[in-house]
């Protein structure tokens, strides 16, 4: 509880984080990967994976 006439004052780490939060952009985006013809199913999730890898990779 802070008194009405008090002046709020934000202490420089805060300050900090406050900025960063602002300046900090976040894109969401639907990927949908599938993998189709014939094959192993064990073949197919090891090629889901290996482009799931790659693409947190490039992204991150």
């Amino acid at each position: 509880m802070s008194i009405p006439d008090e002046e709020h004052v934000t202490p420089p780490q805060e300050q900090d984080a406050l900025e960063a939060a602002a300046s900090q952009v976040d894109y969401y985006f639907p990927v949908e990967v599938v993998v189709v013809g014939g094959g192993a199913t064990e073949m197919k999730e090891d090629i889901l994976q290996d482009v799931w890898n790659a693409l947190y990779r490039a992204l991150g």
